[in-house]
């Protein structure tokens, strides 16, 4: 201990030349970071911050070194993390977006009759409307995984509006039973993009500690859509015919992504809990600490 005390005494002196100010770093408009916030927490907290602000060998810093570094990240680039109080308003622009885009599957049911009457179809014909919607996701749904993984939660959920908007123009414009089946076929790839993609984008975007609520509203998303669907849908095809309802819930959903990606825009990954990291540093010191008999015993029951 005598001989740590001269070390320590001597980083805090190194530390105190080369520290920044702490004041603001990010003017008035924005939230500050000092350096005693920083000084105040443990260091698998600031590996938390320093994984969200993307810091390069993060795992290899000195808790030191680490808040030099988030301190030159945040004065470089500002508040780039997303702030916790803001997932709720990000779960409601989801769950807007997805309530859009299943009412687009569920205009169909109640306007069936009407629809087969108006394209000569014929019962098992126009069954496929609706089953062909819903049967892509047999097909798509792992698919639809890995592409989320690849490009990102965000930009899955914007492509999948942008397919569903383009499937309900074509079937705006359809003159044949199998053009409308096509268009429907269209929107039920963007709604199996849309349901892989949205669990995902909690997940990255919300923290660990908001993500049941999240994924609470989220949960919404077919039940408000299937009961506007089908109870406003006839309302709809009475006042604007078949193309005008199609085009309007196209337009809904247009509406509901760009207030998405609007929002989504700044957002950062939140940060994550690194579970695995201190389950390890806790066995090295229990191995360090205690004897081999005690550390026997205790892990029998350590999946427990």
């Amino acid at each position: 201990l005598r001989q740590a005390e001269p070390h320590a005494s001597c980083g805090s002196m190194h530390f105190s030349q080369h520290a920044p100010p702490t004041g603001r770093l990010l003017g008035p408009s924005k939230s500050a970071m000092h350096l005693s916030d920083l000084k105040s927490l443990h260091i698998s907290q600031l590996l938390d911050i320093a994984y969200a602000l993307e810091i390069d060998n993060a795992q290899r810093m000195r808790k030191q070194e680490l808040m030099f570094a988030i301190l030159k990240k945040k004065a470089k680039s500002g508040e780039s993390v997303s702030h916790p109080e803001r997932y709720l308003a990000f779960s409601i622009l989801l769950l807007a977006m997805g309530t859009t885009i299943t009412i687009v599957q569920y205009k169909v049911p109640s306007i069936l009759g009407p629809l087969m009457k108006s394209y000569g179809m014929s019962s098992s014909t126009g069954s496929w409307l609706m089953s062909v919607f819903t049967a892509v996701g047999i097909f798509l749904s792992i698919s639809a995984g890995s592409l989320a993984k690849k490009m990102g939660p965000k930009r899955v959920l914007l492509l999948g509006c942008g397919v569903i908007v383009f499937g309900s123009a074509i079937g705006a414009a359809a003159g044949s039973s199998l053009a409308l089946i096509a268009s429907r076929l269209i929107e039920g790839i963007a709604f199996v993009l849309v349901t892989v993609a949205a669990p995902l984008a909690i997940e990255k975007y919300v923290s660990p500690d908001n993500q049941g609520t999240a994924n609470g509203i989220w949960a919404l998303w077919i039940c408000l859509g299937s009961v506007i669907g089908s109870t406003a849908t006839p309302a709809v095809f009475e006042a604007l015919g078949m193309r005008g309802t199609w085009l309007l819930y196209a337009a809904l959903v247009a509406i509901a992504a760009v207030a998405l990606a609007v929002f989504m825009r700044k957002m950062r990954p939140a940060a994550r809990r690194r579970a695995s990291g201190r389950i390890c540093r806790s066995w090295r010191r229990a191995l360090r600490s205690s004897s081999l008999p005690t550390w026997c015993s205790t892990s029998r029951f350590s999946p427990f």
